[in-house]
């Protein structure tokens, strides 16, 4: 009976020293220093350029002019973004602080991704966890939503923030502390109102998390039970921020126009659909490739030579569900909004693609040539995704210096026209950027503020809405 008592007190003890504190991160990244580095090295490889960047991109304007503008962030449901805003000290814009606080927090989702990871499947996969950085970070689409500078170092805290309140809401689970439960849900809150596409990728996150947790559940442990308080701290989140916005005064939701369902034939809804899923799986376009394709089908070979570790049928039943939803998770957005959304939104796919090369690195490195084609399949993902992505930061900067040489030549010739200071100036049609053969367009990318909202209707009277704010 004391012997019991013993072993009680040691297995409670080893509990205790489990849960999630700053003393144990700090220990984490202590015994991950290479890890660390290396990701850095990734990182500045690839965002480095965003550290003194001094383009003038969309909106990034407005606040040369009012750094303390509060945007219209406010009427469109992302106060988070305010929140973060003087969290992080940027109530007051200043391009190089923003520029250092993006890539901290660049840094830090990273490594905060990475204990997560560790501490929800209770195993420390190294080097492995580098095709979060080598993978998702260096995707092309994250350079159509870091062009938009005004809030780069917001999102890149946001993410940092879904990846901690996921591990919150997991170690609830697991510690029955409702307070990680509370916090998990007020981190989530925020992250849905700093952009809206943080909704699908904490999806993401938490099902990979399940994943993650499943092999080193207790068979005394009711899967069901977890899958419950998942889905019930995530609708009381979702419910929590669709409220909150709703009693914003100056609210005006432009999510709804986004949505084509009842507007458009399901026809069209359907081949919008189809279109965008045949698009990411053949790797059409410059910002999307076969790797998720490749990791896709390795990803459920690899999931289905796991089933024979599961005994239960029911389990088999639930493990086979979130492994088909894991793949589906980048199309979530695309099938609530019976189209594609913007390019810049869809930054789940990058973060699937890294978690699904986790997966596979996990249960094939034990295997000598296995593993050797998955590390080739992963350098030749990053080299592609590097190249393109920093084609598209040369681009964005070819892009400003010709609209600043633009603006240049149109204050020359009103000087020889005798046009003085405070007459009015109305630009008519468009001008595209002057670029060269290596750049490469992408949605936003390249394109020249002397053409952004030429077409918003009626045609061309927006055509000075952000020129104006070159001169």
């Amino acid at each position: 009976m004391n012997l019991n008592n013993v072993i009680n007190k040691i297995k409670y003890k080893e509990k205790k020293e489990s849960s999630i504190s700053l003393k144990d991160f700090s220990k984490f990244c202590v015994s991950h220093v290479l890890l660390i580095c290396l990701t850095i090295l990734l990182l500045f490889l690839a965002h480095g350029t965003n550290l003194f960047n001094n383009n003038i991109g969309i909106d990034t304007q407005l606040f040369l002019e009012d750094p303390t503008s509060d945007y219209n962030w406010l009427g469109i449901g992302r106060y988070g973004l305010l929140i973060e805003k003087n969290i992080l000290g940027l109530s007051s814009y200043s391009p190089y602080y923003a520029g250092s606080i993006f890539f901290i927090f660049l840094i830090l989702s990273n490594i905060v991704l990475y204990y997560s990871l560790y501490k929800i499947s209770n195993k420390d996969l190294g080097l492995l966890y580098l095709c979060i950085p080598l993978i998702a970070f260096t995707h092309p689409i994250f350079v159509e939503q870091f062009i938009f500078m005004l809030q780069y170092a917001e999102i890149t805290f946001a993410i940092a923030l879904t990846a901690f309140a996921m591990l919150l809401i997991f170690t609830w689970i697991k510690e029955k502390n409702v307070f990680y439960c509370l916090f998990g849900i007020l981190g989530l809150v925020i992250s849905f109102a700093t952009y809206q596409s943080f909704v699908p990728l904490y999806i993401c996150f938490c099902i990979f998390g399940f994943i993650c947790l499943f092999n080193s559940l207790d068979k005394s442990e009711n899967i069901f039970y977890i899958i419950i308080k998942l889905i019930v701290s995530f609708i009381l989140a979702l419910g929590i921020y669709e409220l909150s916005v709703k009693l914003l005064p100056s609210y005006i939701s432009h999510i709804d126009e986004g949505f084509f369902w009842g507007k458009y034939p399901l026809r069209s809804i359907y081949d919008f659909i189809k279109g965008n899923i045949k698009e990411v799986l053949l790797g059409r376009g410059i910002f999307y490739n076969l790797g998720y394709t490749i990791c896709s089908i390795i990803f459920i070979i690899v999931a289905i030579l796991n089933l024979k570790n599961i005994k239960k049928g029911f389990n088999k039943v639930i493990y086979v569900l979130s492994i088909l939803a894991f793949i589906a998770t980048p199309f979530f957005m695309t099938i609530a909004m019976g189209h594609a959304p913007t390019i810049r939104a869809q930054f789940i796919l990058p973060f699937t693609e890294a978690f699904m090369m986790i997966f596979i690195g996990e249960n094939l490195f034990k295997y000598k040539y296995l593993k050797y084609v998955m590390i080739i399949l992963t350098i030749i993902i990053f080299e592609n995704q590097l190249q393109t992505t920093l084609n598209l930061y040369y681009t964005d900067n070819m892009r400003n210096s010709s609209d600043i040489q633009y603006v240049y030549d149109i204050a020359k010739d009103m000087n020889e026209l005798g046009i003085t200071e405070g007459c009015g100036v109305v630009f008519i049609g468009r001008k595209d950027a002057r670029l060269n053969n290596v750049c490469q367009t992408g949605e936003l990318v390249g394109t020249s503020l002397f053409t952004m909202n030429y077409n918003v209707p009626p045609y061309y009277s927006q055509s000075s809405s952000l020129i104006l704010r070159l001169f």
